[in-house]
């Protein structure tokens, strides 16, 4: 540590004596400044407060006591903060009635104090709530007692830094605490290890939040860990946000699974219907044929018997296609499609067009058996309830989307005033398992439109 510097002067002001530290501290010689009336102004300069100096030499003046802060200028122009230290001279045999007058280095201390107050400024406003503890060691072992808390603190907890200081963290525990993260954050204090949990803590008025807390030891000179800064953060509507999440998310999978179930159902109908009212009537009727044959040896019957045996194998053999799905032979689902719409174009009830630029090889064979579902359950959807002439499908590709609109000019409906059918929570289900989007465009008599995007990848 730097040693005082002083210096003695006459009841002139001016300066007699020095000794080596303040020598050593300005640069200045006794030669330089004896009986120099403008070593005020030398060692001064301009960075004092005008204030400060007017004060200064009045002080010099009265020859009374004073203690200021004050720049202290080296001879090489440099300077530090000093404390003076002015004083009547205590020895009264000194004829001359000067003043004595020390100079002590606080440049150090100014300097830490600034910074000190620069982290105040900063924990006192930052954004999350800060606490510091101290480890107290007594006959119980060791204790943690909260020595500072920052302003947002006091904003979350409602607790003030008065009624905080001196307790420990544990205060903020309640009922809906969980014990285990208790435990832990016993454990991990002890070990002084740094570390992140979150819990259930309570606000002075009762009401309950989720806190993350993170801790983290700061080292003492002996290098052990008796010091804790704690960073918290209330997490509450960020827990909320996830359970609503998370519910949102089961609630969408129940959906999907009772959507695909009704799906199944309505599949295992549609064949049980066509294979009773179709097939099944096409065997009775050949049945009686043949029984008629077997009694009158009526060729005519036995045609007719035939007939029947043609009309139920193609009947199978249309349920079999329309429940078949694209294998992975090369433009499978485009074959598939142009299939479907070519013996619907036939029956000349309505007319079908299909457009697209698919490159098929990039599609793997769960997205195409999903993308011909699709239009598969929307054709039954206009099929059954449209009323329209012409239908249009188009199937293009854009960058990692496929993108698909089936459009007809048929009555349409106000998607506002009812919910959605099975066929098209059916529709709507395929496109959620793709983690796609889709859009329904309708009105009265305008017709309807459905806009699916799909992720390729």
């Amino acid at each position: 540590m730097e040693a005082t510097g002083t210096i003695r002067t006459d009841k002139h002001g001016n300066i007699t004596w020095m000794n080596d530290a303040f020598e050593n501290m300005t640069g200045y010689s006794l030669k330089e400044l004896k009986n120099e009336p403008s070593w005020f102004h030398s060692l001064f300069g301009a960075s004092t407060e005008k204030v400060t100096l007017t004060k200064l030499k009045a002080d010099v003046r009265k020859k009374i006591m004073s203690v200021e802060d004050i720049i202290l200028y080296h001879k090489n122009r440099t300077c530090k903060r000093v404390q003076l230290m002015m004083h009547p001279e205590p020895d009264t045999s000194v004829s001359h009635e000067g003043l004595l007058i020390s100079f002590k280095d606080i440049s150090v201390e100014r300097a830490e104090d600034y910074r000190l107050n620069v982290f105040q400024t900063v924990i006192d406003n930052a954004l999350d709530s800060i606490m510091i503890i101290k480890g107290l060691s007594n006959e119980c072992g060791e204790t943690y007692r909260i020595v500072y808390v920052n302003n947002l603190f006091e904003n979350i907890t409602g607790y003030s830094k008065a009624e905080v200081l001196g307790k420990t963290p544990a205060f903020l525990e309640g009922r809906e605490t969980d014990k285990t993260t208790r435990k832990m954050i016993r454990e991990k204090l002890e070990e002084c290890e740094p570390f992140t949990a979150e819990m259930i803590n309570y606000k002075k008025y009762g009401q309950k939040f989720w806190n993350q807390i993170s801790f983290v030891p700061v080292a003492n000179e002996k290098s052990g860990y008796k010091t804790w800064i704690s960073i918290q953060r209330d997490i509450t509507r960020q827990k909320s946000m996830n359970a609503m999440k998370k519910a949102q998310e089961a609630q969408i999978k129940k959906e999907i699974t009772r959507a695909l179930l009704i799906g199944e159902d309505t599949h295992r109908k549609l064949m049980s219907m066509e294979l009773h009212d179709n097939v099944g009537q096409l065997l009775t009727g050949m049945k009686l044929f043949l029984a008629q044959y077997k009694k009158n040896k009526n060729e005519e019957y036995l045609d007719e018997s035939i007939l029947a045996l043609d009309q139920s194998i193609k009947g199978i053999r249309d349920l079999s296609h329309s429940l078949s799905i694209p294998d992975e032979s090369e433009n499978a689902l485009l074959i598939h499609i142009e299939s479907i719409l070519k013996k619907i174009n036939a029956t000349e009830k309505i007319h079908f067009s299909f457009r697209h630029s698919l490159d098929e090889s990039c599609l793997h064979t769960e997205l195409s058996v999903n993308i011909f579902r699709i239009i598969q359950e929307q054709i039954n959807n206009i099929l059954k309830y449209s009323k329209a002439t012409h239908a249009e499908i188009v199937l293009n590709q854009e960058n990692h989307l496929l993108l698909l609109s089936i459009k007809d000019n048929g009555v349409g409906f106000n998607k506002y005033d009812q919910s959605m059918g099975i066929g098209l929570t059916n529709i709507r289900t395929r496109v959620n398992l793709f983690n796609g989007e889709m859009k329904i465009i309708t009105n009265p008599g305008m017709g309807c439109e459905i806009q699916i995007s799909l992720e390729r990848e």
